[in-house]
């Protein structure tokens, strides 16, 4: 029993650890401490300086900030 137990929480511990990785966004852009998105194809970037740029799926950045 105490076999079977053991291997059920390295089992089950073993499935809970995820693969996380990083794809760049857009470049160019500092300082980011929060990113937001507007439930649609927009997504706020906020900048340390309270800049907020706003951003598109693709990485498109609108000239003019929030």
């Amino acid at each position: 029993m105490k076999t079977v137990l053991t291997f059920l929480c390295i089992f089950i511990s073993g499935l809970s650890f995820s693969q996380v990785s990083l794809v760049p966004f857009a470049t160019g852009i500092t300082g980011i401490v929060d990113i937001a998105s507007a439930g649609d194809e927009r997504i706020f970037l906020v900048q340390k300086s309270g800049i907020i740029l706003i951003g598109d799926s693709a990485g498109n950045l609108n000239p003019s900030p929030f």
